[in-house]
């Protein structure tokens, strides 16, 4: 039964882009009347709500809304969705399934939510707040002596730019993160600081890195996280990334495959 949840969320992605496929093919007649139904969808790629686990400033448009599944190690599986209320604010739900491919058992973390207000947006610049997971992948989940597992997850305040390089857009987003949930974490030497910064290659590649899990009290280096991230988009609305991030701590890169589509109602 594991085996075929991946391959199920697999078909429905390309469900998805088969389904884009004949929408686009089908005659306009009345170019005036279709338009409102085509989704402006520059705007989320300019201000893309993450890369990788590294929040950025921006919120989902209002009316539109992200779902995404993140493949990483060991066979697990982080799936998410995210839709904008408001144009400065969206909210969500993530799920954590360690193991879930494979022979060995499946440990179900508990449900994390995700809200993410945009306090202020120049255009280029921004500010917001939030609420998240932390990581993906076993870095994201705690095992508490209760015998459960819980996402590592609490509020975050970042702070973003976007520029331009080559073809543009791109951004830089640095902030910091304060744990509240599993209950055993909260201290303020267990909140860490985060960058992210993007470089867009072409209409269809974007490359990414980011460093997280710097903790304030510079005392553990060796749970640096730093990521290398390369992005495709085939269409506006599909994206595929490939994340390969690096464990100090026990000298191993993880690698993690994640499929997001993002759309209008």
């Amino acid at each position: 039964m594991k085996f075929w949840i991946p391959v199920i969320a697999l078909v429905l992605s390309a469900g998805v882009l088969y389904a884009d496929d004949f929408v686009i093919d089908e005659p306009q007649s009345d170019p005036s009347k279709t338009k409102a139904n085509v989704p402006d969808m520059s705007a989320v790629k300019l201000t893309a709500i993450s890369l990788g686990s590294v929040p950025t400033t921006a919120t989902l448009p209002k009316g539109s809304f992200l779902v995404e599944s993140i493949f990483y190690d060991e066979g697990g599986l982080t799936a998410r969705a995210v839709v904008g209320i408001l144009d400065f604010l969206s909210i969500g739900v993530s799920e954590n399934f360690d193991k879930l491919i494979g022979s060995d058992s499946t440990t179900v973390n508990l449900p994390s939510a995700y809200v993410k207000l945009n306090v202020l947006n120049t255009g280029a610049f921004g500010i917001a707040l939030g609420f998240d997971t932390f990581a993906i992948g076993r870095n994201g989940s705690v095992a508490l002596s209760n015998g459960l597992s819980y996402p590592e997850s609490g509020f975050f305040a970042c702070a973003g730019w976007n520029y331009r390089i080559f073809r543009g857009p791109d951004f830089l987003s640095f902030g910091f993160r304060v744990p509240l949930s599993p209950y055993e974490l909260p201290s303020l030497t267990n909140s860490s600081l985060f960058l992210g910064t993007s470089m867009t290659i072409s209409d269809h590649f974007e490359l990414g890195a980011t460093i997280e899990n710097l903790y304030l009290d510079f005392q553990r280096y060796d749970r640096i996280l730093p990521s290398a991230i390369v992005t495709f988009m085939p269409i506006p609305e599909f994206r595929v990334f490939i994340e390969l991030q690096y464990e100090f701590y026990s000298s191993q890169v993880n690698r993690i495959l994640g499929l997001n589509y993002c759309a209008k109602f």
